[in-house]
């Protein structure tokens, strides 16, 4: 066979160079990186801590120690009883061990005569003490303990509980922390952290001894935590990282700190001192900062206190100092140090590296805008403002998205990047100022005002209508000072945050009044009669198309004045607002309603779909993710294919900008590669642009050389993207072992295909004649050797493949270019770990000069055989974490539904179809949805729809109130289908796996729906089996659709209708607050755990009734824009034993009701 060899001079070029095909991988191990809370120190707020003076146990005062024992989960009468029989069994006392005291708390072993071989009752002995502290915030308890514990039945445990009470004592403002403590025969210390809200004032620890035990308690300490009396600085983010901060020879670097007030000291004269090593240098400080010289390289920076907080945290944040290098890239690492002083006190010294690397130098991309989101401190005056616009170019940086000082602005304007702003209108209803007039707010449902999502700079949210019908207020005061600054050349795009859910319900205005009726085409007569309270009941899906019209209107008019602006000056200007990307995403976008972008994907040219967000919280518990950007690549393949399926003509679709991730929340990091590796997501969809948010923010140099590699590959390849045609003849196969993704076997509802996607994947695009052949490898820890094959191309001509991030050719063994044929059969390449490679493939002419260093095929052979220990080893660690995975998502599986039974009952029948059991009775038609948790989905009544049909919620949902959220929607196993005189009875189990909570992981719940015509009972049973204590306060998630509801009181009933907020009813007569989310709220009070609910249209009634009414605690309201209210009994904290178990019962029966 005829081969084609390569030219004198390219072949006097031909290398064997393993070393283009990089190892890849991440940098930064994320694992490592944690924000911790150190150990606490200053006064101790602990009375007697140490038991050196008389303890009776009995005498409660603030500061002393309590004892008490109790026996749990039977009848007041039964623990009256037990507690008289048993008292001798409990005992707290105080001995002598080395000269030291300690309280010793015992439960005796013929506590088990009370007890069942279950080892029910719990039994528990404790004792505690109310701490008087001077405010919320984080605080340290320490405590030395030894002890014995039964191994018996039951929940034998020592466990810490504690409270966070108010001055008074009786208002718990928090979920207790519940924390099991393991004790052996030898003292140990323990210390936890416990963070108390604001309005703490007094700490309640409890020391437990569960079941069967005794344990010896001492040194019991509490103290506010890093109570060091000096305010403490740390280098952000990269101090909580690896300390490292890595400088690009002669280029600028913005060096930031975080800076935290724990102890609440009065701040005077708050500094910064930072000393820089020999070779570097400070360029200037932020123009927020000023900067002393204080000696050889060493700095004073009077400290902002408006940037120091108690905690760190975003608002700890310190204005960045710009710094440079010209000492040569050699990889050496010099140390920095730093130290904080107030009140002229010196805080402690602490040291960071500095690392100089080679300097960066990339290509601004013509077609793709790449860029960053700096923050508003990241601003500098002068020749720097140009050393940084300069710097940004280098890196192949093309646009940048701030708020601009005008020597920036100008800086940025001649390095020829685009300069988007975030000012003016945002969120949907934040524009203008505070005090607007009456007839220009935003008025809810009831009258009031709705405040702006940034109430303290916008005052009060605007109407929609006062914008798009260009009202007084509009044109006057909302436009001016816009349209001033791009007139004056300030900014080229206004990009700005648009998240608008917080106006649920809508603007009910009358200038909105009259809009509906004019959209509606309803009678004038019956809207206004109905105006406001009954619009959302009587016509909610018009309603909800109305709100998502007048966004598409108000957008749309933004976008037509500023670029009615932008012209007069001869500028093409764009408003660009930045929405969740799920409101693009088919599998979601029904969730917004209320904004669907439907209304002005036509109108806009520029929309910015942000998320999704892929980072590293570094204040909990990392969590490997093998797959953790194949969301971005989904997300970024979705958008676009909303888009088509909306839109004909590509051409008109509007362009994208994507926000990767870069710093934000403080917390939330990254490692160098990520923003990059999600910028090749974007822009191999044909997404026009991406820009890293928030960064830098912190971060070094080492995250721009990625970016600026990014920047070069995507110049390179652009007119294959954006002008040619996407192509199917490309594959990529794996040879070496690739794992399998996190997601595969688990279900997803962002991404319903994402458990069958690869981690490699390959995007290819045609243009005149040449073939862009893009993999990306999405596994962190291992490279990936693959045969690419191409399809269609002439079997004996040659062609080149060519990577020109890596400046290499491919070739055979002998040198000579690959034929069309040979490229079909397939040819090995490779691609390193979390890496994107983009190759070129093209005809070959004699002749033809490709420049670049040739890898023969026998090259790449080698270098696979030499690095399969290295890839065995990461799959080695891949098998580990896919055994914890098999575990976490063994019970995650969808059971076979096919072999289930129909059923014919008494009047009723059950008939199964894909996982979901229909029952049809004379008047009643009731859906039973297996895969989501066994609820009721559907349930029509004489026609009738009795609750609302919602692809997350329905009626019956098991799940938690306390102490963690929880709600049953993943697939439950089939027990039974049987009769029962009138009725059919379901029973369904579920065992709550990892990925639904990781709190509950273990716990059994088996439901038993008994449905009759007319009636539904409802059975749950919690069971515990875990292997371990459980807490928990049940409750059910129901969304009944009948607007009017009643509740017994003491005095007779409380009538109500829909308020679309957040209600508590609870049994008590004097019910005080109720905790929703993490806060209390005031509860009515009820005196029944029975609701009636009432359709006033259809005359029917349904009657609620939850079980044991002994347990019931109250039912929750929960309203807001999905078609009905949750409607939640929620059952008091009950704390299960290993194998125990408890049933709830809820009754709903329905009937004609009287006529209203």
């Amino acid at each position: 066979m005829k081969r084609f060899l390569m030219s004198g001079l390219a072949a006097a070029a031909m290398l064997s160079h393993a070393g283009v095909m990089d190892r890849g991988g991440v940098s930064m191990d994320l694992s490592q990186c944690e924000i911790k809370t150190a150990k606490g120190t200053g006064p101790d707020y602990v009375t007697n801590g140490s038991f050196q003076a008389p303890v009776p146990f009995n005498k409660y005062a603030r500061g002393n120690w309590i004892g008490g024992e109790n026996f749990q989960g039977v009848s007041p009468e039964k623990r009256k009883e037990l507690l008289a029989s048993g008292k001798k069994m409990f005992s707290r006392s105080i001995v002598t061990v080395d000269g030291a005291n300690y309280a010793r708390i015992a439960t005796s072993p013929e506590v088990k005569k009370f007890r069942n071989e279950k080892g029910e009752p719990t039994v528990t002995n404790c004792i505690y003490q109310d701490i008087r502290v001077p405010s919320g915030g984080v605080y340290t308890l320490r405590f030395q303990v030894r002890g014995n514990i039964d191994k018996g039945p039951g929940f034998n445990s020592m466990v810490l509980l504690v409270s966070y009470l108010d001055e008074k004592g009786n208002k718990r403002l928090c979920t207790d922390l519940n924390q099991r403590i393991a004790v052996s025969g030898s003292f140990r210390e323990c210390a936890v952290t416990l963070s108390a809200p604001s309005e703490t004032r007094l700490i309640r620890p409890g020391f437990f001894v569960y079941g069967i035990g005794e344990i010896e308690l001492g040194g019991i300490e509490l103290r506010a935590a890093q109570s060091t009396h000096e305010i403490s600085a740390e280098l952000y983010p990269l101090g909580f990282m690896d300390n490292l901060f890595a400088v690009a020879s002669g280029q600028p670097a913005a060096l930031y700190f975080t800076v935290k007030n724990q102890d609440g000291l009065a701040l005077k004269n708050p500094e910064l001192y930072l000393e820089l090593p020999d070779g570097f240098r400070l360029l200037t400080p932020s123009r927020l900062l000023k900067a002393f010289p204080e000696g050889k390289n060493v700095w004073r920076v009077p400290i902002p206190p408006n940037h120091i907080r108690e905690e760190y945290t975003t608002g700890a944040v310190v204005p960045p100092l710009l710094i440079t290098s010209d000492l040569p890239p050699d990889g050496k690492r010099h140390p920095a140090k730093f130290h904080t002083k107030n009140n002229g006190v010196a805080g402690t010294v602490r040291t960071f590296d500095l690392q100089v690397i080679p300097k960066i130098k990339s290509i601004q991309p013509k077609l793709f805008r790449i860029g960053a989101m700096p923050t508003y401190m990241n601003q500098y005056t002068g020749e720097y403002a140009a050393l940084v616009a300069d710097f940004y170019k280098d890196c192949g940086f093309n646009v940048i998205q701030n708020n601009y000082h005008p020597d920036m602005s100008a800086a940025y304007r001649k390095a020829g990047l685009l300069r988007m702003v975030w000012q003016g209108p945002s969120n949907g209803y934040d524009m203008g100022k505070k005090d607007k007039p009456a007839d220009v707010v935003f008025r809810r449902v009831d009258g009031s005002i709705e405040p702006a999502m940034y109430a303290a700079g916008y005052g009060e949210a605007i109407c929609p209508a006062e914008v798009y019908r260009r009202g007084d207020y509009y044109r006057n005061v909302v436009l001016p000072p816009l349209l001033a600054d791009i007139a004056a050349d300030k900014f080229d795009m206004l990009n700005n945050n648009w998240e608008p859910q917080q106006c649920l319900r809508g603007c009910f205005c009358g200038r909105c009044r009259e809009e509906f009726i004019a959209y509606s085409k309803l009678p004038a007569d019956q809207v206004r009669a109905a105006w406001p309270g009954e619009i959302q009941d009587k016509w909610r899906e018009l309603w909800l198309k109305f709100r998502a019209w007048q966004m598409g209107r108000l957008v749309t008019t933004i976008e037509e004045d500023v670029c009615a602006e932008g012209r007069k000056h001869g500028r093409d200007f764009h408003f660009l607002p930045a929405i969740t990307s799920q409101a693009m995403r088919d599998s979601e976008t029904g969730r917004f309603p209320t904004y669907n972008p439907e209304e002005y994907i036509k109108t806009l040219p520029w929309i910015c779909p942000w998320g999704p967000y892929v980072f590293r919280d570094m204040k909990s518990p990392y969590v490997y993710n093998n797959a953790a950007y194949l969301p971005v690549f989904l997300c970024a393949r979705d958008v676009q294919a909303y888009l088509a399926k909306r839109i004909s003509d590509p051409a008109k679709f509007p362009k994208l900008i994507a926000y990767p991730h870069g710093n934000q929340c403080f917390s939330w990091c990254t490692a160098p590669e990520m923003p990059a590796f999600e910028m090749y997501c974007y822009f191999l969809h044909r997404w026009k642009g991406a820009i890293a948010y928030i960064f830098p923010y912190g971060y070094d140099h080492r995250y721009f050389v990625p970016l600026a590699k990014a920047a070069e590959d995507i110049a390179a390849a652009e007119d294959f993207v954006f002008k040619g045609e996407r192509t199917d003849r490309v594959k990529a196969v794996p040879v070496t072992s690739l794992p399998d993704s996190f997601y595969k076997g688990g279900a997803h509802s962002h991404y319903p295909d994402i458990p069958d996607q690869s981690l490699l994947q390959t995007i290819a695009y045609e243009r005149d004649g040449k073939i862009l052949a893009a993999v990306g490898n999405f596994w962190q820890k291992g490279e990936c050797f693959f045969t690419l094959r191409v399809d269609g191309l002439a079997a004996k001509e040659p062609y080149a493949v060519f990577l020109p991030s890596q400046k290499a050719v491919f070739t055979m063994d002998d040198g000579t270019f690959f034929t069309g044929g040979e490229l079909a059969r397939g040819i090995l390449l490779q691609v390193g770990a979390f890496r994107w490679n983009l190759y070129e493939i093209g005809p070959y002419r004699k002749g033809m000069n490709i420049p670049g260093a040739r890898v023969e095929q026998k090259t790449v052979r080698k270098t696979m055989d030499d690095r399969l220990p290295d890839i065995r080893k990461a799959m080695d660690f891949e098998a580990r974490e896919a055994a914890k995975l098999k575990i976490m998502r063994g019970a995650d599986e969808v059971p076979d539904y096919s072999g289930l039974k129909n059923l014919k009952g008494d009047g009723i029948e059950a008939q199964q179809e894909n996982g979901v059991y229909t029952f049809l009775s004379p008047d009643q038609k009731l859906t039973v949805d297996l895969k989501r948790g066994g609820k009721i989905a559907s349930w029509l009544y004489r026609g009738t729809p009795v609750i609302a049909e919602h692809p997350e919620f329905g009626l019956g949902i098991e799940g938690a109130w306390e102490p963690r959220p929880f709600m049953l929607r993943s697939p439950v196993r089939v027990i039974s289908l049987s009769k029962d005189r009138n009725a059919l009875v379901l029973e369904m189990e579920r065992r709550i796996s990892h990925s639904e909570s990781n709190f509950f992981e273990g716990v059994t719940i088996r439901k038993k729906l008994r449905i009759s015509d007319g009636e539904v009972k409802l059975a749950s049973t919690i069971v515990n089996s875990t292997g371990d204590s459980q807490s928990l306060a049940f409750r059910w998630h129901n969304m009944i659709l009948f607007p009017e509801f009643e509740y017994r009181t003491g005095k007779g009933s409380l009538q109500l209708k829909r308020n679309y907020g957040i209600r508590a009813f609870k049994r008590s007569s004097r019910p005080d607050t109720f905790l929703i989310q993490g806060k209390q709220r005031p509860a009515e009070s009820i005196s029944s755990p029975t609701a009636v609910f009432r359709d006033p249209v259809k005359h029917l009634e349904l009657t609620v009734a939850a079980a044991p009414a002994e347990e019931f605690d109250a039912f929750v309201m929960w309203d807001g824009p999905t078609p009905a209210p949750s409607f939640e009994p929620v059952f008091r904290e009950r704390t299960l034993n290993a194998g125990i178990s408890v049933s709830y019962e809820l009754t709903l029966t329905i009937q004609k009701g009287k006529a209203q």
